[in-house]
């Protein structure tokens, strides 16, 4: 069930008609949800040679190619994790950016 609800949601954020990097998703391969230690973050992401995410911030999706590859000690390879700490990891990053904005 919920592998059914990250694909129906990764296919509604994203499309390769969208002029992105092709990662795959038109093989029927989403991206993956992941939890990167390096920039203590949540993002969605691709292994395709290099690594493609994206970040979700208030304006919108903030897509990245990783330049640090092959991962070493101090540059550790993102995690997958569930979509549900996904989510809920996502949805704690916009409450911290709006609220540093709403202190402005």
């Amino acid at each position: 069930m919920l592998d059914k609800v990250r694909k129906h949601i990764i296919s509604k954020l994203i499309k390769d008609t969208d002029g992105y990097v092709d990662i795959g998703l038109t093989d029927n391969q989403p991206m993956n949800f992941y939890y990167d230690e390096n920039i203590n973050k949540y993002v969605l992401g691709k292994r395709v040679g290099n690594f493609y995410y994206g970040e979700l911030k208030i304006c919108g999706w903030c897509f990245y190619m990783s330049r640090y590859l092959p991962w070493s000690d101090k540059l550790k390879e993102p995690k997958i994790v569930p979509f549900t700490e996904w989510i809920y990891g996502v949805a704690k990053q916009i409450n911290e950016e709006y609220q540093t904005l709403d202190k402005r």
